[in-house]
């Protein structure tokens, strides 16, 4: 991502919120910045779904294969959606919100001003231990796996918006012929102008653009569940029962709550 926000501190602030301070807030940005705009994407393509799926309606819903290709992209999306936004719960509850009372009681019992830079460090680093941002190997490693979840979530949202837009140009088209057909009919003219039924035509691109997303949906829920999965399993051994860890846990119980993904690894069949 290039955007980027930071803030112009001056003194004496700058003595608590240093230049390193202020580059664990952008990393902290940074990363709650792209589960948002993801999170966007995704809702946005159920927007586009939606309207869709309202415009084949009004054609009387000729096209199976669009149908089914929106049912596919609504399932993944919801897939996507479970991970991000508890991944981005988690954040802001868990992480953030519990080390900032943290902060709020180290400030109010602080005795010097090296108490409040201290407390103030401590409060960043907590974030980004438990926010998975830590410099260790392990959690490095978390980050990449993060990375590359966030990336097949875009690559989701990009392909199914140009086929979504694709679809709605053409059943645009597909109105305003029909709309000029019903004009001819009044006239007591010929409803077609040229030979054949448009409508085939019509049917015929929102058939490929049906199938088109449907074999994105395939690739990108295939790369999901496999990123998924190999999280869990990081998550799982740096689970190794201290406070921290703990968090861990509790972000692994919210990202698989009813062992779906569990069971479906193991074999067991899932519902």
């Amino acid at each position: 991502d290039i955007f980027s926000l930071d803030y112009h501190i001056s003194d004496p602030l700058t003595a608590i919120v240093t230049e390193e301070a202020s580059g664990k807030y952008r990393r902290i940005f940074h990363l709650l910045w792209r589960l948002k705009r993801i999170e966007w994407g995704l809702n946005n393509t159920w927007r586009r779904a939606t309207s869709v799926n309202h415009a084949m309606r009004k054609i009387g819903g000729r096209v199976s294969g669009m149908g089914r290709a929106i049912r596919g992209v609504s399932l993944v999306r919801q897939e996507m959606l479970h991970v991000t936004s508890n991944i981005q719960n988690y954040l802001m509850f868990e992480v953030i919100e519990g080390s900032w009372n943290s902060l709020l009681a180290a400030i109010e019992t602080a005795g010097t001003f090296d108490d409040l830079i201290k407390s103030h460090e401590t409060y960043l680093d907590n974030i980004l231990y438990l926010g998975l941002l830590g410099e260790d190997k392990e959690s490095r490693e978390i980050q990449h796996l993060l990375s590359g979840l966030f990336d097949i979530a875009d690559r989701f949202c990009a392909i199914q918006d140009r086929v979504f837009v694709d679809c709605l140009s053409e059943l645009g088209g597909d109105r305003a012929r029909n709309e000029e057909r019903q004009g001819r009919i009044q006239k007591g003219e010929w409803g077609y102008a040229g030979d054949g039924d448009p409508n085939t035509s019509t049917d015929r691109k929102l058939e490929e653009f049906g199938m088109k997303s449907l074999e994105g949906v395939e690739v990108n829920a295939k790369e999901f569940e496999e990123g998924i999965k190999m999280l869990l399993d990081k998550l799982g051994k740096k689970d190794g029962g201290g406070r921290g860890e703990e968090r861990i846990r509790f972000l692994t119980f919210r990202l698989d709550f009813n062992s779906f993904y569990q069971r479906k690894y193991d074999g067991v069949e899932v519902d």
